[in-house]
């Protein structure tokens, strides 16, 4: 009965439907058009028809073969009928088989289409339904009569018809007089299932209709008619008061109809909302929807609804309010609530839960203890406009709440901060809540997804952080030291006690862990200790809380050791797999802007500058020496950037240091030193790399004084910048004094304010003067810290272009697994392994430009216990933090080509096939063009390009290098056997990139080599040419 609050006698009984006799269902002309049809798709059966897979992809397939609606698209009455027009593919030649039909598909009233199209729907739904009906269909089939069977795209087919050439009468009661007709033929509907419903798909075809008319054309339907269709639907879900077994046919949305025109009563809408259907459909969703405390849209088209809604809601309340440990009728409602009440129900709900804690962790639908039913109801009240903070303090004294339980209350329903601030007369008790609510370690709360948006919108507005790099472990350092200041430690201390009600679990103990860090309560000796001994990765995070000394160079100690023990942190993971090594490179970027923020710099990149400046600034001004008896040893910074060690013995140049002096603290600490810079140069060039593939933005003053790093300086004067900002932006390697030189030698000055960024090789394809700036980087012999002017680029294809959504430029090669895994986990990839059940394959987050990318391989992942190789089945982008794919025009050009970079590389090395397949385009044409500036340097004329290979003329014999594999075959002859040795010292081969590319560096060489080949003195290598001459 609804908690008591429905009346089953003043509900709406129906009258039993009277059967129409001039109705007809089936005509001949119906009949006939789906033959007809059925014709029509035979003939043209092998057409071409664009559509979509089952993963929403454009996809192309031929009309005999389709199959089911998406693969087809369906009308959409929310477009114009011309919009509509547009997205059926056949839309002429359907239009024509329409119109020229012959007078057989013709009925007078013009009622065939409509009738052929619910028999095909009727016919249908009789060959889903269950055995147990088929007694209920023997009752209306006659209605139908006989129908030839349609082919699965005839009913698509019939459905645009329907769309583009409605009948000229009106609808609504050919649906209600059909409907009415076959009803009045079932007189006892009840199904032998015992949850199965009453309601026969195929018996309810033109009733289904009439429902669905109603909702696309409301304003179209008459009180009378809608009150028609009301009863109907009432009759086939019980024709009497005594009927058990309840078909719902009628959604909310009909009854307010309904009750909106008089037909439905109040009792019709508790009987919807609060009775348990049958235990398949127990989860009160109408409750829920209408128990928001938003204006929904149903309220304002039916009045009286909410004021119905407010009783169920108070009735659940009161109900549960009194009950024990025993389960209630109310219990499960209540569960759905999303909204209980104001301050009057949360504090009655309070004092009742007495002495019982809060309910944390998953909390179930079905869990309906005490603690859980109230711990809900708590978290789903919200003050009323009227309830102000003034008045909750009394109304919370009056009620026996204690001041432990307020302070509870209001961090496990932190929409109450404000009026507990009040009631306890603590300025900054709010600002302290909402900060322990952000910095929760917790995603897997079992809290309302309209209670969550409300808590997400309060600590937006109190932090810069997003809501991703605060669950990350971000901390907003500057809101803790306010709010803490206001609070008090006293104050501070009892909200910390009950800061395990902001999570499901343990993950408050991060927040806390981070406030003790702030604080100072936690020796920085062991931190290091849980970082070094148990790789505690919150610790780490904590690391870069713990305050600074005020001192200038105990500061600086300071700031530097925490900075190495990060580096060495993130050094280490490279033992572990790809999983945790990117968990552990996230506590590393998150201590590392913790430790930003705390220390006052604006990135992570500029504290890791600082502090690799910080520790060669000895080196600025020269080498530093050490002198052990006649030995020197000295240590200074090359031209690269790099370390450089001298050993000298009475003015002359040792190979090595001697032992003896090796061993001496002063000259093994100026060794060590050697090894630390080396890997600084290293961290910094992967800095300035990823520098460029985020497109950091720098301003002129701040190169300025990059320009001023002993390390940086040579990295950066070998980089090329650009403007960030203009039409025509300024390109240049920064040489100093505010300038910017281009590859033709060309200054420009740039300002102390100009922003810039590290071009990427999408930049300079569209300065139209790519070329030039490879060809200046041989002619000045640049050695660049990476790969940029000669760096691949992947630009979309045309063909990417009209898939839309995903890439198949890797489709159908294999990789080795194994390899495969170990590659993408080197490039930042996670994913793909055994134990990855979130996605298809691996996945890469570009965290700046909010985009993440996905690599799908065929048999789901990709596994390194597999024998054979995984074949690449396609890639595609997605937002951050969403599933739903995204056109790949919309992804960032730097972001595409950087992925498409890696996954080429994967390709090139991993493929079972042993070799860099042809499909890596970008890296032929970065090879090409190297080996043509290297050839233009050298003078040599007598080397042409074929698309992926290198022709040499030579003088003994015509030659072919496949730039890809730099596979070498005479021409004509066969394979010539040219073995690299990559363990040797690159010698007097110039690369214009530090980076290690051995394959590259094989491929010039050859053609070097046959270019030359009068000059070629290796017997193995003159035999094999002389011997096929």
């Amino acid at each position: 009965n609804a908690l008591g609050l429905m009346d089953n006698s003043k509900r709406t009984f129906a009258p039993r439907p009277i059967e129409r006799r001039r109705f007809t269902y089936t005509t001949g002309s119906a009949a006939a058009i789906i033959s007809g049809l059925n014709e029509f798709v035979e003939q043209h059966k092998e057409l071409p028809i664009p559509g979509r897979n089952y993963k929403g992809d454009p996809t192309e397939m031929l009309l005999g073969n389709i199959s089911s609606s998406y693969e087809f698209p369906k009308p959409d009455e929310s477009n114009s009928l011309e919009a509509d027009r547009e997205r059926l593919p056949i839309c002429e030649l359907l239009t024509q088989w329409w119109e020229s039909r012959p007078q057989t598909m013709r009925d007078p009233e013009g009622w065939e289409l409509i009738r052929a199209s619910l028999a095909v729907t009727a016919a249908g739904g009789r060959d889903r339904t269950k055995e147990s009906l088929n007694e209920v269909w023997k009752k209306a089939e006659p209605l139908y009569g006989v129908i030839p069977a349609a082919k699965p795209v005839t009913s698509l087919l019939l459905a645009w018809l329907t769309r583009l050439f409605p009948p000229r009468n009106s609808l609504i009661d050919f649906y209600l007089d059909g409907a009415e007709t076959v009803l009045s033929r079932i007189v006892n509907l009840e199904s032998k299932e015992k949850q199965g419903g009453r309601a026969a798909d195929p018996a309810l075809t033109y009733l289904y209709a009439a429902r669905r008319h109603r909702h696309s054309n409301a304003s179209l339907w008459s009180d009378e008619q809608v009150t028609r269709l009301w009863h109907l639907m009432r009759w086939a879900d019980q024709p009497t008061p005594s009927s058990k077994v309840r078909s719902r046919i009628a959604s909310l949305e009909d009854i307010a109809d309904a009750f909106r025109v008089g037909a439905a009563t109040e009792h019709d809408i508790y009987d919807q909302i609060l009775t348990q259907h049958d235990t398949q459909h127990s989860s009160f969703n109408d409750l829920k929807n209408v128990s928001s405390r938003k204006n929904l849209p149903i309220f304002e088209r039916t009045p009286g609804l909410r004021e119905i809604a407010e009783k169920c809601r108070q009735r659940i309340v009161e109900v549960e309010l009194r009950r024990g440990d025993t389960e209630t009728a109310a219990s499960k409602p209540a569960r759905s609530l999303r909204y209980s009440g104001g301050r009057d129900v949360l504090l009655k709900l309070v004092a009742a839960l007495g002495k019982d804690t809060f309910a944390r962790g998953y909390s179930y639908y079905g869990q309906t203890n005490r603690s859980d039913v109230f711990s809900h109801l708590i978290r789903a009240t919200f003050p009323g406009e009227a309830e102000t903070p003034e008045t909750f303090g009394p109304a919370a004294k009056a009620a026996g709440i204690s001041e432990k339980r307020l302070i509870e209350t209001a961090v496990y329903a932190p929409q109450w901060a404000k009026h507990v601030e009040k009631a306890l007369n603590w300025e900054g008790f709010t600002e302290a809540i909402w900060w322990l609510h952000a910095h929760t370690k917790d995603n897997s709360w079992s809290v309302e997804a309209e209670i969550k948006e409300a808590w997400t919108a309060e600590i937006a507005d109190k932090t810069p952080l997003s809501a991703e790099d605060l669950t990350e472990g971000a901390v907003d350092v500057s809101w803790f030291q306010r709010l803490h200041k206001t609070l008090g430690e006293t104050r501070w201390k009892l909200l910390d006690e009950a800061a395990k009600y902001a999570s499901s679990a343990g993950g408050h103990k991060r927040a806390q862990l981070f406030a003790d860090a702030m604080l100072g309560r936690i020796e920085i000796t062991d931190l290091l200790g849980r970082v070094e001994e148990k790789r505690h990765q919150d610790s780490l995070r904590a690391l870069g809380l713990l305050p600074l000394p005020t001192g200038g160079k105990a500061r600086e100690a300071d700031l530097l050791q925490r900075y190495q023990a990060m580096q060495s942190f993130l050094r280490t993971s490279k033992q572990f797999g790809a999983q945790r090594q990117e968990s552990e490179k996230l506590a590393t970027r998150i201590g590392m802007e913790n430790l930003a923020r705390t220390a006052g710099y604006a990135d992570p990149n500029r504290l890791q500058w600082a502090m690799e400046s910080a520790s060669v600034a000895d080196l600025k001004e020269g080498a530093v020496t050490q002198t052990v008896g006649e030995v020197s040893v000295s240590l200074a910074i090359n031209g690269l950037g790099l370390p450089e060690m001298t050993v000298m013995k009475k003015g002359k140049t040792l190979a090595n240091i001697p032992p003896a002096v090796k061993k001496e603290p002063e000259v093994a600490a100026l060794v060590a030193r050697r090894t630390d810079i080396t890997r600084q140069v290293s961290r910094m060039r992967e800095s300035l790399e990823s520098a460029m593939c985020r497109g950091d933005h720098f301003s002129g003053a701040e190169l300025a004084s990059l320009l001023d790093h002993p390390i940086l300086r040579p990295l950066l004067r070998n980089l090329v910048f650009i403007e960030a900002e203009g039409s025509e932006p300024v390109l240049g390697y920064p040489i100093g004094d505010g300038l910017l030189e281009d590859c033709d030698t060309a200054r420009h000055s740039v300002d102390t304010k100009t922003a810039l960024r590290i071009a990427h090789p999408f930049d300079l394809l569209h300065t139209g003067a790519w070329e030039r700036w490879q060809k200046d980087c041989f002619l000045r012999e640049r050695i660049q810290p990476f790969k940029q002017v000669f760096r691949e680029l992947y630009v979309l294809t045309e063909a990417e272009k009209v898939e839309g959504t995903k890439s198949q430029r890797y489709a159908g090669h294999q990789v080795n697994p194994k390899q495969a895994l170990a590659l993408f986990g080197k490039r930042g990839w996670v994913g793909g392994g055994d134990y990855d059940y979130e996605s298809d394959g691996p996945r890469k987050t570009f965290h700046e430009d909010g985009f993440t990318v996905s690599v799908g391989f065929m048999g789901w992942t990709l596994t390194p216990a597999d024998v054979e190789g995984s074949t690449i089945e396609e890639v595609r982008f997605t937002k951050k933090g969403d599933w739903r794919p995204v056109a790949l025009e919309s992804v960032p050009p730097r972001v595409f080509s950087e992925a498409m970079r890696d996954l080429d590389l994967v390709v090139g090395v991993a493929h079972v096939g042993g070799v860099d397949p042809e499909a890596s385009q970008s890296t032929v044409e970065m090879r090409a063009a190297l080996v043509r500036e290297a050839m233009g340097l050298l003078k040599i004329e007598n080397v042409r390009f074929q698309k992926s290979h290198a022709i040499i003329d030579g003088a003994l014999s015509t030659y072919n290098v496949h730039l890809g594999s730099a596979v070498v075959h005479r021409m004509p002859g066969g394979y010539l056997c040219i073995v690299p040795v990559h363990s040797q010292h690159r010698g007097r081969l110039f690369l214009p990139f530090v980076d290690d590319d051995p394959r590259t560096a094989e491929v010039v060489s050859k053609v070097l080599l046959l270019a030359r080949d009068r000059e070629i003195q290796d017997p193995t290598i003159l035999e094999q040419i002389l011997a096929v001459r």
